[in-house]
């Protein structure tokens, strides 16, 4: 592995180190690498920082994989949840303690249910118990302060409480993308167009591929009424390779928005 540091504003070659290690336990090496690049960085880690890197997510390899595909699934617009809940599923079926794969499947059966995918109680306590779980299995873990908003946000639609939770999680972790996109979910619901657009190119910002956040951008444009921005927006994240209609729509529905033009949904129809 060859870490490098490149300042990115002059495209300055900082720093570089490579390190060859046994590729035996990956957490291990992930902990190790983490603080020899931050000791040759003269970078001084807080112990709360320093016991967050040595704490291993899990010791079972296969509910690791589930886990990382339900991630990358989550991660893209309009995601299949239901594949997602199933890796998420396996994952803690093989590791019970595994809390990061609880994190996620919390924010699963949250979504699902605010999506009218499974509007019920049931889903709701699925949710509920997720939750619970992450707080018992580690009640110290930064992460829980996202499933509780997401708990708030999209079951019991408390705003303010969700907004609590998700602003406590980015003073921890200033740069936490589910934190700062549950920000700007809650300024758009308030009706705070400006500030949820800035929460937003934050994410977008950090994390371009993050596109179910991203994709909140145009909306947001939308509802502040600067439609030439919004149709930027759509027509750079829609791809021609990609069977995607309800975004082509969403880009032929803006020029009926904006201008008033059916041309373009007629063309689409």
């Amino acid at each position: 592995v060859t870490g490098q540091l490149i300042r990115a504003a002059t495209d300055e070659h900082v720093w570089a180190e490579t390190y060859d290690k046994d590729l035996a336990d990956i957490f291990a090496i992930q902990s190790e690498l983490a603080q020899r690049i931050a000791a040759s960085l003269h970078t001084a880690l807080s112990p709360q920082v320093k016991k967050l890197i040595e704490r291993r997510p899990t010791e079972n390899l296969a509910a690791y994989d589930c886990y990382v595909q339900a991630r990358e699934i989550l991660r893209k617009y309009n995601s299949d949840r239901k594949s997602a809940e199933t890796l998420l599923q396996k994952a803690v079926r093989l590791d019970p303690n595994f809390v990061l794969a609880w994190g996620d499947l919390c924010y699963v059966h949250a979504s699902t249910y605010n999506a009218y995918v499974d509007h019920t109680d049931a889903r709701i306590a699925k949710c509920r118990e997720a939750m619970e779980k992450i707080i018992v299995l580690v009640p110290d873990w930064p992460g829980r302060l996202r499933a509780v908003g997401d708990y708030y946000y999209f079951c019991l639609r408390d705003f303010p409480r969700a907004k609590e939770q998700w602003q406590r999680l980015v003073a921890l972790q200033p740069n936490n993308c589910e934190a700062l996109g549950g920000l700007g979910l809650v300024a758009g619901v308030q009706g705070r167009w400006i500030d949820a657009l800035a929460y937003f190119r934050t994410v977008q910002r950090l994390d371009s591929g993050y596109f179910q956040m991203v994709d909140q951008i145009p909306g947001m444009l939308e509802a502040g009424r600067r439609y030439s921005e919004a149709v930027e927006e759509r027509r750079r994240s829609v791809s021609p390779q990609r069977n995607e209609l309800p975004r082509s729509f969403s880009l032929a529905l803006l020029s009926f928005r904006a201008r008033g033009s059916t041309r373009e949904v007629d063309e689409f129809l």
